[in-house]
């Protein structure tokens, strides 16, 4: 009786035990489960943040093109203006040495020719340059 005594306390502890086992399973089991909850939250979060990232490197590939550009514009028209002033220059001497007063006096016609056909093609110069 006593070996049945003993067999049935046996049977008990190992039915304890295996439910204490089949609960630790479960329990590793919700674990795990949470954990991949939170490994698919962070790598979706890690896709979304690469992706700003790509798409802040554009924007910031874009703006230093165009910074790029302008600079090279900037260069441009410093070398126009540069020019025009030289221009500017080399007119103002060239008609400081004559007297145009007189030269009209003497020849109006030959004067009032050159003035009309230099100031169209001054206008026309400066309508394309407008366009």
């Amino acid at each position: 009786m006593m070996g049945l005594k003993l067999g049935l306390i046996g049977m008990a502890a190992l039915g304890v035990l295996c439910t204490w086992l089949y609960i630790q399973v479960q329990a590793k089991d919700l674990i795990i489960a949470v954990k991949d909850s939170k490994i698919q939250v962070l790598t979706t979060e890690l896709e979304v943040s690469e992706g700003n990232l790509a798409t802040a490197e554009i924007s910031n590939k874009f703006q230093a093109d165009q910074v790029a550009a302008f600079q090279q514009q900037i260069i441009k028209i410093s070398a126009e203006r540069e020019e025009s002033r030289k221009q500017v220059e080399y007119v103002r001497n060239l008609f400081m040495g004559h007297d145009f007063r007189r030269l009209l006096e003497k020849k109006p016609g030959l004067i009032e020719k050159r003035m009309i056909k230099a100031t169209a093609k001054v206008l026309k110069e400066l309508e394309e340059a407008t366009k």
